[in-house]
């Protein structure tokens, strides 16, 4: 990309994303303005760019005035300043799909798209994106977006309230706004055009159900219930909510069962991805003993050495499989097959366990049983 780019709104939640974004391409040279710039410094920054971002705006001013006063003049700043000095500068402009719909915030938007929409065809380039919510990481709280106010709240066990629960939201990802931004300016309208890009993917919820979410995620750690982060709009919320946490908050401790072998600890759970587990065994003592109908599990020795055993439940012969943790070498433990791991070392064994379904105490497909018969 070998454009210069200046970035209004460059301290803002899509202004700092997007200067991150514009820093990692090679050849962009990226001007920042923020509140603290003043009209004659941005009229110069305008002149020397090939693009503007424009994402200055309004969302909650104190004074309705300023929706007047940022949406609309500052756009018509920018965008006079290049037609009086006949600059073809593309001019991208962050609108909302509330355009237009009649509240002084919107109609100021609308008003916004109409002076990039007149540069454009005067001579210059435009582009309008009308997001959704936008919502990530940076977004401030009771500001910025609904995700951004209920994770914040859930996070740090602050009082929150659902207005309209059942009221649908549409989100978009600030990721993929910036993707979406970014690829307008590779692709460049021509001059005298104006584009009006889609955004996505969109996501559509309800209050009440992103408040779920956004509680399963804080209740996970309890649970130990993982999101589903195979759909890419649980992953994206999941991210932003961890954004959240308090920073004397990242680390948890697991709810551990101890008894005369050691301790054993379920790790996370995740529905269709099974379970982890991890135990420390005391030296001489062994673990399992049993045997699975249906479940499989895998073994993994991190710390340690350990002998793992097998014996088909309805056959005899023993298998013996040696492991150490500097070997990082993981065993499957196939159904119908009675297991045990021994720690055979003079120091506390630490193994993780996989099992493929999380563990229900109502089936829990695990049957007692002597690997070596003799003992």
């Amino acid at each position: 990309m070998n454009a210069s780019v200046l970035v209004t709104g460059a301290q803002g939640f899509i202004g700092r994303h997007v200067c991150v974004e514009l820093a990692r391409r090679a050849g962009a040279r990226v001007t920042r303005a923020t509140r603290e710039t003043n009209d004659r410094d941005l009229r110069e920054m305008a002149l020397e760019a090939d693009v503007v971002v424009h994402l200055a705006g309004a969302n909650r001013p104190s004074d309705p005035a300023d929706f007047t006063r940022i949406n609309v003049d500052l756009t018509r700043t920018v965008c006079d300043t290049l037609s009086v000095a006949r600059r073809s500068a593309l001019v991208i402009l962050a609108s909302s799909t509330q355009a237009g719909n009649g509240t002084p915030y919107g109609e100021s938007k609308l008003d916004a798209e109409r002076v990039v929409e007149t540069y454009a065809r005067s001579g210059g380039r435009g582009a309008v994106f009308r997001f959704p919510n936008v919502f990530g990481k940076w977004a401030k709280p009771r500001y910025n977006s609904a995700v951004a106010t209920f994770a914040d709240a859930i996070a740090k066990g602050l009082p929150y309230e659902v207005h309209e629960p059942k009221r649908p939201v549409t989100l978009l990802h600030v990721s993929d706004a910036v993707a979406a931004i970014v690829r307008c300016i590779e692709e460049m309208p021509k001059a005298g055009e104006i584009a009006w890009p889609e955004v996505g993917p969109t996501h559509t919820v309800r209050l009440q159900d992103l408040v779920a979410l956004l509680t399963s995620f804080r209740d996970a750690r309890s649970n130990w219930h993982l999101p589903e982060v195979s759909q890419p709009f649980v992953r994206a919320l999941h991210s932003t909510y961890l954004s959240y946490l308090p920073t004397t908050e990242f680390a948890y401790d697991l709810a551990a069962r101890s008894d005369h072998r050691g301790v054993l600890a379920e790790f996370v759970k995740a529905g269709g991805l099974g379970q982890i587990f991890v135990s420390r065994t005391k030296p001489g003592v062994t673990r399992g003993n049993h045997w699975h109908e249906t479940k499989v599990e895998k073994f993994l020795v991190v710390a340690g050495d350990a002998i793992i055993r097998f014996r088909p439940f309805m056959g005899d012969g023993c298998l013996e499989y040696p492991v150490n943790g500097t070997q990082l070498r993981v065993v499957d433990i196939p159904p119908g097959y009675v297991h045990s791991i021994e720690n055979v070392g003079s120091d506390e064994l630490i193994t993780l366990f996989w099992a493929n379904e999380p563990f229900d105490p109502d089936r829990p497909d695990t049957y007692a049983c002597e690997v070596l018969r003799d003992r």
